[in-house]
């Protein structure tokens, strides 16, 4: 898939993957120049898989759709997921510039404080992320959201 030139979509919806299986689709997104669409909702992904998949983000020039809802990673794998699309000084460009569009979250995943916190830099430093959806997170309450609805104001994209 990583050589690949001619799938578009991929959606592994339900499928039960591992880090071991992220590892190596760490190396399909960092070679794929094709794949436009990737669904890995519901595939049990816990933390250290999504760190995999965040580092294939980082030298990825293709996708623009990323869904990752219904998995079990909390704060540290939304931080992960989230740093190739945030900028952290004035002088630093965003790793990724091609994702438009991702989904996380479910009742099995704790954003909690410091995912809470990711969030809330890459709302206003991203550049190119039009669609952000936050799934069933029970840990986030009204004023999360208030601060990210807050957020957005300082944002151009979303």
């Amino acid at each position: 898939l990583g050589m690949n030139t001619t799938v578009r979509s991929l959606d592994m919806t339900g499928a039960k993957l591992n880090s071991r299986w992220a590892k190596e689709f760490r190396w399909v997104l960092e070679q794929n120049k094709t794949l436009r669409e990737v669904k890995l909702s519901k595939t049990g992904l816990k933390d250290k898989a999504v760190v995999y998949v965040a580092a294939g983000l980082f030298k990825n020039k293709s996708l623009q759709s990323l869904y990752v809802d219904g998995n079990r990673f909390g704060s540290v794998g939304v931080e992960d997921l989230l740093c190739p699309l945030s900028r952290f000084s004035a002088l630093q460009l965003q790793a990724n510039i091609t994702l438009r569009s991702i989904v996380f979250g479910s009742s099995k995943t704790k954003i909690g404080r410091d995912g809470l916190t990711a969030v809330l830099k890459m709302v206003t430093t991203n550049e190119t992320v039009v669609h952000l959806g936050i799934h069933d997170d029970a840990s986030l309450g009204p004023d999360d959201f208030v601060h990210i609805f807050k957020s957005l104001q300082k944002n151009s994209s979303l």
